[in-house]
This record gives C-alpha cells, sequence and structure tokens, in this order.
C-alpha cells in the first residue's frame, strides 16, 4: 500500500542517495517481516513555511513486531530482534538507516507490539522545487564551494591506498594540508614534528596498529601530543570498538566508508573552528522527485548491479580524475586480497579471513550498493567459521561477487571516458 498526501510538492530539495537507501531499509525489513496482512508507506504533509515543507514518512507492517525489551537494541549494528536463520540478514539495514536520518538533521521512531506489527517513522524539512530546477542540477553538492575552507594540517594515516586517495581529495578541496602515513611506526615518527592539528588513525594496520600507536602518541612527553586530536577510521563501529577507541586515547571515531561532510564537521569539532556544528549544511542537496510507485525501491536486491554509480560518484566528487585514481587503485590492489582470503579459507584460518574481509570491506564499499555493503560485513563477523563448508560457501560467494564488481567498475571507467 501507498499513501501520498496531495497537499505535498511534486518535486522537493534532498539527498536522494540518503533517502532512497533510508527507505529502501525501512522497507525491505518491512516486507522480510511481514507474512501476513499488509505493508504500508505513507507520506504526509506537516505544514510548509518560507517554501519549507515539514514532511512525515511513516512504514507500517503487521508482521511479527518486536519484544519491548528489544527496542533500544535494533538500531545498533547486527543486532536482530528476531535471531532465527528463517529471517536471515545482518541487521545493518535499521543502523544505517538511523546514522543516515541523523546526517540529515532527523531521527528515527519506532512504535511496535509482538503479533501486531512494527511503525517506523521520521520526518524531514525540505524545501521545495521545480522540475526545471531538478534537470538544471544547480543543487549539485560542491564540496570546495559549500563549505568552509580549514587552514589546517592533517596526518591521514592508513594502510589502504583506496581509502587514503579519497580522503585526501576531499581534505584537499577543504583546503586541508595532508601528510600520509601507511602504517602506526610511520606516524610515530611523522607526528615528532608537531605539526599537525589533527590525526586520522585507521585501526587497523601492519606493523603498529592504530590502538598502539594512539597510545605511544599518548604517552610523548610534550603536551602536544596529549592534546592534538586523533580521530579513529573504523569499518566495524561496534560498542566494543568505541569502547577501545577511547580507552586507547583517541578522541573520536568514523565509519569507513566515512560521509564526507560528517568527516568534515568531525575535523571541524577537534580542531577548534566550530561549537555546535550542523550536520546539513546549507547547499548540500540532491534534488530528488517523490513518486507514487515506490516499488522499485523494494526489488530484488539480486536484481541489482553491484556498482553503486551515484554513491562512486559522492566519494569522488564527480571529479573523473579522482575517479580514475580510485578506481585503479582498487583494481590493482583487490586481487590479492581476494586470494589471501580465498586460501585463508581453505586452510580453515578464521583470523586471516576476518583480517583481510576487514580491509576488503572499506574499499568496496566506497564503489558497491549499501545490500553488497552489508553482505561483507556479515562475511567479516562470521569469518572465525571459516572451513566449515556453509561458511566457505557464503565466503566464495562474496569473493565472486567482488571480482563482478571489479568488472563493473571496469565497464563504468570505459564508459566514462
Amino acid at each position: 500500500r501507498f499513501a501520498y498526501d496531495e497537499k505535498l510538492p511534486e518535486i522537493v530539495k534532498g539527498d536522494n542517495v540518503r533517502l532512497s537507501q533510508i527507505i529502501t531499509n525501512l522497507l525491505g525489513n518491512a516486507i522480510k517481516f511481514t507474512e501476513h496482512g499488509y505493508v504500508e508507506m505513507s507520506v504526509r504533509s506537516k505544514g510548509v513555511e518560507n517554501n519549507n515543507h515539514t514532511i512525515f514518512v511513516r512504514i507500517k507492517d503487521t508482521g511479527i513486531g518486536i519484544p519491548e525489551d528489544k527496542l533500544k537494541y535494533i538500531f545498533e549494528g547486527f543486532s536482530q530482534a528476531h535471531s532465527s536463520r528463517k529471517f536471515g540478514g545482518t541487521g545493518l539495514g535499521l543502523a544505517i538507516s538511523k546514522k543516515l536520518l541523523d546526517l540529515m538533521g532527523s531521527d528515527i521512531h519506532v512504535d511496535s507490539k509482538p503479533g501486531y506489527g512494527s511503525t517506523f517513522s521520521f520526518t524531514l524539512v525540505l524545501p521545495e522545487s521545480t522540475l526545471a530546477e531538478a534537470a538544471s542540477g544547480t543543487v549539485k553538492k560542491d564540496w570546495s564551494r559549500d563549505f568552509e575552507p580549514l587552514d589546517i594540517k592533517i596526518l591521514l594515516v592508513d594502510d589502504n591506498e583506496v581509502n587514503q586517495i579519497v580522503a585526501t581529495n576531499f581534505l584537499k578541496q577543504w583546503g586541508v594540508k595532508t601528510d600520509k602515513a601507511y602504517d602506526g611506526k610511520e606516524a610515530i615518527e611523522l607526528i615528532k614534528s608537531k605539526s599537525y592539528q589533527a590525526v586520522l588513525m585507521d585501526l587497523h594496520m601492519p606493523e603498529v596498529n592504530g590502538y598502539d600507536a594512539s597510545r605511544l602518541i599518548r604517552s610523548m612527553d610534550d603536551p602536544y601530543f596529549r592534546k592534538v586530536a586523533i580521530i579513529a577510521l573504523t569499518a566495524s563501529a561496534t560498542t566494543d570498538v568505541k569502547e577501545k577507541v577511547l580507552e586507547a586515547g583517541m578522541n573520536d571515531y568514523l565509519s569507513k566508508p566515512f560521509q564526507p561532510d560528517e568527516l568534515y564537521f568531525k575535523i571541524k569539532q577537534y580542531t577548534d573552528k566550530v561549537s555546535h556544528p550542523s550536520l546539513v549544511p546549507h547547499g548540500s542537496e540532491h534534488e530528488i522527485m517523490i513518486e507514487d510507485n515506490v516499488g522499485s525501491l523494494a526489488s530484488d536486491s539480486s536484481k541489482m548491479n553491484i556498482l553503486d554509480p551515484e554513491k562512486f560518484n559522492e566519494y569522488t566528487m564527480g571529479i573523473r580524475e579522482v575517479k580514475r585514481e580510485t578506481a585503479e587503485a582498487f583494481l590493482r590492489l583487490t586481487p590479492q586480497i581476494l586470494n589471501v582470503i580465498r586460501e585463508a579459507a581453505v586452510k580453515g584460518d578464521g583470523e586471516n579471513v576476518k583480517q583481510h574481509v576487514h580491509k576488503l570491506k572499506s574499499s568496496v564499499s566506497i564503489f558497491c550498493n549499501e545490500n553488497f555493503s552489508e553482505t561483507v560485513a556479515s562475511i567479516e563477523k562470521e569469518a572465525a567459521q571459516a572451513g566449515e563448508d556453509s561458511c566457505n560457501r557464503k565466503i566464495f560467494s562474496m569473493i565472486d561477487d567482488v571480482e563482478k564488481l571489479m568488472d563493473e567498475v571496469s565497464l563504468y571507467l570505459k564508459a566514462d571516458n
């Protein structure tokens, strides 16, 4: 079922990539847990002021519902109210939706009763637009113009070249000078210059990992080393990881692949450039058109391409040279990682599988749709079972899909010439 309020305009300005993913996740979740009855999506007007429309979105189902004691956990990564194999999935969809809504200046609400179903809802304030404005692309995000320049120097520590290329190019657009280190040992040597206002620190690296590097930095004599901001970069922002990040002396963390505006404001926050940043900067909207037919948003992910061109374009700022540099590094480095994962799975070396799937996850997620990102994340979580037939089938299937993704990236590059 779908209900659309006729009081709402046909076109509004907003982040179409994030909104599509939120609705896909919520509809997919509702359909998965509803065997009888219906799933209903409604879009209602809550009023308009100065051409800004307050839009209330609700997704209601008559599914199995969620126990009250589980409600506070369902927005955490890898959490599910129902852990039966029957439903499958990783439990990441709701966590992703909540995070995306946070970045859009909203929040998600849930009302549920076991046996009767669940209702998820959120509210957005979006300005009205026109078809001509949408077609002209006049509100395309400009990462250098729409964000205040940052006159600072940062140390970027990450052993993944794809991640380094993406992050460095965003930082360059914001006027940030960047030095790069490929492991914690190199970072410790570079930071002795005391020339950085912040450190972006990957956690899983060879030689010296991010945790140990941060502890060593904090233990140095000069007050600078105790005060310089250290922001962790992690592809696994679980509660346990968050606690370990703080225990190691880091100030905060960012999930990889990061949302560019989140990276920007996190840096500003910890380099004392702003007190209370808004996560929805002026001029950052994309055009979206709300249509009566939302069936395509709930389509089977197996029928979709693994590559998400809009997402890749977002992470590379739409700059052809950046896209090519990022893609070529991905295509060059990924086969070796896949070979290690394949061999480790055959040998039943779960720790090695986990380590390299984790490394793969952050770079793959720059290119692929969110459903495949969840698949890779679930493989990392189950890596301890490597060597068992059921687990290895999933690992080999993931490897096949990554190779398909590489083919799609290659074709995308050729078409983009």
